[in-house]
């Protein structure tokens, strides 16, 4: 009952009581009444602004990949985590079988002139803007702003799905059979970025049909004319924008490189200062080792010339003991032999 009164759930026609409050024995539905069912056979698709019939459009739907985590200290259920999706999404329309006409040739060229555009985001709007010139390149093709509107009995906007077409992934014809007399039909195959469900109060040009393929009347014309219109000047728009910021990351990239250039002269000036540097600290220390060499010479020189000098004075001084010895010597012999004199003269007496 709280959840029914939260719910706004209370009637005038109520027979229970509580707390004041009047509630229905059996509440009323609120969310899918039977008389709020839609039916869905009113329902058109578009790409690019064209309008196509189909008989039929399936795979209206989305998914998520998710993983289950288990997670120590919870025991009751496991923590779901959301992961990339691994397959494409993808829709199935069907249609009564037209036939059409051969690619223009300058179409082509078109395709691969704008296939070189290096920017990303150009490259895509070019795209889009080239696939608004013809309904089936649009949805062959791709990429394309795709709509889905539903209508109902009495051709109120009741549901409407955005999605981005990435173009046709299969084809297939009807079988062929001699003995029947049923309808051919092309069953087309095209790969999207997901669906997304807009309110109906989101873009009102779109919310009607704007033109149809089999044909369309003046009023239509001027309406698709206006917003053909608008779709080239909001491309000419992007376009400049996409301009401005071309030109801005140019000028960033010039910018860019002549810091750089700066850099790596102010890297070279400072390579010649450090070798200028390292060549003068290289000269004076060869300047210093010829020094010390040149002292060392003369050191050594110097010590020649004092042990030169030393030992001539011990020369001389040898030579002067040897002559005071060989004096000694005489005189002793001599004393010797006036004494041996002396004594034989005793002896003679």
């Amino acid at each position: 009952m709280i959840l029914e009164m939260l719910s706004g759930q209370v009637h005038a026609d109520s027979t229970e009581n509580m707390g004041g409050l009047v509630f229905d024995k059996i509440p009323k539905p609120r969310v899918s009444a039977m008389d709020n069912l839609y039916t869905g056979f009113n329902f058109i698709v578009s790409l690019n602004e064209f309008t196509y019939g189909f008989q039929s459009v399936s795979n209206i739907q989305r998914h998520r990949e998710v993983a289950y985590v288990m997670e120590g200290g919870v025991n009751d259920h496991q923590i779901l985590v959301g992961r990339p999706n691994d397959n494409s999404y993808t829709m199935a329309l069907r249609r009564g079988y037209i036939m059409h006409a051969p690619d223009d040739v300058m179409n082509k060229f078109a395709l691969a002139g704008v296939a070189r555009i290096p920017n990303e985001t150009a490259r895509k709007m070019a795209l889009i803007a080239l696939n608004a010139t013809s309904p089936q390149t649009a949805l062959e093709n791709g990429p394309s702003l795709g709509f889905i509107q539903v209508y109902s009995r009495r051709k109120k906007l009741i549901a409407m799905f955005s999605f981005l077409s990435l173009g046709m992934t299969e084809w297939s014809f009807s079988n062929l059979e001699a003995q029947s007399s049923e309808i051919i039909f092309e069953d087309i195959t095209i790969a999207h970025t997901g669906l997304t469900l807009l309110p109906s109060t989101w873009m009102p040009s779109i919310s009607q049909p704007i033109m149809s393929w089999a044909g369309t009347n003046e009023d239509s014309m001027a309406t698709m004319t206006a917003i053909v219109e608008k779709n080239k000047e909001d491309f000419e728009k992007r376009k400049e924008e996409i301009k401005k910021l071309e030109e801005e990351k140019k000028n960033k990239e010039k910018e860019r490189e002549e810091l750089l250039k700066k850099r790596a002269e102010l890297i070279a000036n400072r390579e010649d200062d450090y070798s200028k540097r390292m060549e003068a600290q290289q000269s004076r220390l060869e300047e210093q080792k010829a020094r010390d060499e040149e002292n060392v010479n003369k050191v050594r020189e110097n010590t020649k010339q004092a042990f030169d000098q030393i030992g001539s004075e011990n020369e001389q001084d040898l030579v002067s003991d040897g002559n005071e010895d060989n004096q000694n010597q005489s005189q002793s012999s001599e004393a010797e032999k006036s004494s041996e004199q002396t004594e034989a003269q005793d002896n003679g007496r």
